[in-house]
C-alpha cells in the first residue's frame, strides 16, 4: 500500500474542507471548474478510487485547471497607503520596487516595497513633483522631478542605499524634468523643459547639459544603449509629437519625424537602433512601429477615440502598454500585434508599468497600484490580496530588462 495513503487514511480527502470553502468564496465566477475540481478532491480517497480509474481523475483535474489558469492571471489591487497620482514605477527585482508621484498640497512621494505587496512612503523634498524613477544598479536609483513652486526647477533625486535615503541635485538653467533613463550602470540621461537633456557618466555623481538645438519640452525618452537614443517633445508640453534621435551619446540630436499634431506620444521603446514602437493617440488609442530608426511609422493597433496609451514597457520581445480606463495591452511579437490583456477594477487612469522576471506592476491615479498574479496558486490569489479581477491570458516570464520611461499627459500635470 502507498505509504502516503496509509498515513492519511482512505477516509481523508486530498484537500481540506477549509481550502474548499476558500476556493468557493474567492474564486471568480469564471473559475467554476476549479471549484468543481476542488469539490471532487474533497471527497474521501476511497470514493475517488472507486469512481475515477485509469487516470480519469488526472484528466478531469487538468481539464478543470486549464481555464482557471487563464482566468486567474489577474491584475490585483495593492494598497499603496497614498492618494497621490503615480507617474513612474520601477522594479529592480520581482519583489523590490519603487513608485513615484505627487498630489496637490502633499508634495512628491516615493513608495518602496521589498515584498512586492506592501508599500512604505517617504516625501524627501517638500512640495516637489516626482515624475519618473529608474535604477542604474540594484542600490543606486534616480527620480526625475520638479522643485516646489514657485520655481518648478529641474531636479534629480539620487539614492545609493536602495531607497533608504534620497539626496536632491538642482539645475538652475531649466524647469522640471520628466524622464530619467540609465542604459548602463554609469551612463544616464534625464530630459524635460526648454529642450533640456542632461547626461551623467559617473552614475549620477555629476551631470552636464547637452546641446539639443531645440526648445521643445521633452516628455518621453528611451536609450537603446549608451550611444543611441530617442526623445519625444513638443512646443506644447502636454502634446509631444516630435521624435528626436542621437547616435553619439547625445553629442548631436536630429529631428527624425514630426507628427505635426496628428499623433501624441505617450511612450517610446526601441529594440535596437532601427526597430521601435510608440504608444499614444493618433485620433484613437494607437500603437505605431518603425523599422528605420524612427523616420517612418506604421500603425499596428488602434482603439477607441476616448482612450490614450500613456506608458510602455518592454522586456525581450514582449511589451506592456497602459493608459486610460485601466486598459492594459500586451504584445509578444516585438510590437507587431496587440491584445487587451486586462482592465483594472475599478477602471483607473494608468500612468506607469514595470516588469521584472515574471512579476508585472502598473500604477496610476489616486495611489493605484496593481500586480499581475499569474496562475492558480500565485501569491496574489493565495495571500488574500484585494480580489479585483479581470480576465487575462497569462504569459511566461522573460529575462529582466531596464524599465522603459514614458510619461502621462493630462491637464493637471506640470
Amino acid at each position: 500500500m502507498n505509504s502516503n495513503r496509509q498515513a492519511f487514511g482512505d477516509s481523508e480527502s486530498h484537500i481540506s474542507h477549509s481550502t474548499l470553502e476558500a476556493l468557493k468564496a474567492r474564486g471568480p465566477s469564471s473559475c467554476r471548474p476549479l471549484v468543481m475540481a476542488a469539490e471532487v478532491l474533497a471527497l474521501p480517497r476511497a470514493t475517488l478510487r472507486s469512481s475515477y480509474r485509469g487516470g480519469s481523475l488526472v484528466y478531469f483535474i487538468l481539464a478543470a485547471l486549464l481555464p482557471c489558469q487563464l482566468a486567474l492571471a489577474q491584475w490585483i489591487s495593492l494598497p499603496s497607503g497614498v492618494t497621490d497620482d503615480l507617474f513612474g514605477v520601477h522594479f529592480v527585482d520581482e519583489q523590490t520596487g519603487f513608485a513615484v508621484g505627487w498630489g496637490t498640497g502633499s508634495g512628491g512621494v516615493i513608495l518602496r516595497t521589498t515584498d512586492g505587496s506592501t508599500w512604505t512612503s517617504t516625501r524627501p523634498v517638500a512640495g516637489a513633483y516626482l515624475m519618473d524613477v529608474d535604477f542604474a544598479t540594484s542600490t543606486t536609483g534616480f527620480v526625475a522631478a520638479f522643485d516646489a513652486a514657485p520655481t518648478y526647477g529641474a531636479m534629480i533625486l539620487r539614492t545609493t542605499d536602495s531607497g533608504s535615503s534620497w539626496a536632491p541635485t538642482f539645475f538652475v538653467d531649466s524647469y522640471g524634468l520628466y524622464v530619467v533613463d540609465f542604459p548602463t550602470s554609469e551612463i544616464g540621461y534625464a530630459c524635460g523643459f526648454l529642450g533640456a537633456i542632461y547626461k551623467t557618466i559617473d552614475t549620477g555623481a555629476s551631470w552636464s547639459r547637452l546641446t539639443t538645438g531645440t526648445s521643445v519640452t521633452f516628455r518621453v525618452m528611451h536609450f537603446v544603449d549608451e550611444s543611441t537614443g530617442h526623445a519625444v517633445g513638443g512646443t506644447d508640453y502636454n502634446l509631444p509629437d516630435r521624435v528626436y534621435r542621437t547616435t553619439n551619446g547625445g553629442g548631436n540630436w536630429s529631428l527624425v519625424h514630426d507628427f505635426g499634431g496628428s499623433a501624441v506620444v505617450g511612450g517610446i521603446y526601441f529594440f535596437d537602433s532601427d526597430i521601435g514602437i510608440i504608444v499614444g493617440n493618433n485620433g484613437n488609442e494607437a500603437v505605431l512601429k518603425s523599422h528605420d530608426g524612427g523616420s517612418t511609422w506604421q500603425v499596428k493597433h488602434t482603439g477607441a477615440i476616448s482612450h490614450f496609451l500613456k506608458e510602455l514597457h518592454c522586456q525581450g520581445d514582449s511589451c506592456w502598454a497602459v493608459g486610460s480606463s485601466g486598459r492594459i495591452l500586451r504584445s509578444t511579437d516585438v510590437g507587431e500585434t496587440w491584445t487587451l490583456n486586462g482592465t483594472t477594477d475599478p477602471p483607473t487612469l494608468l500612468r506607469a508599468v514595470s516588469q521584472s522576471g515574471s512579476a508585472s506592476y502598473v500604477a496610476g491615479n489616486s495611489g493605484a497600484i496593481f500586480k499581475r498574479a499569474v496562475g492558480i496558486f500565485s501569491d496574489g490569489f493565495e495571500s488574500g490580496a484585494t480580489s479585483n479581477w479581470s480576465t487575462t491570458i497569462p504569459e511566461q516570464g522573460r529575462p529582466a530588462s531596464r524599465k522603459l520611461t514614458a510619461l502621462a499627459h493630462s491637464s493637471n500635470e506640470k
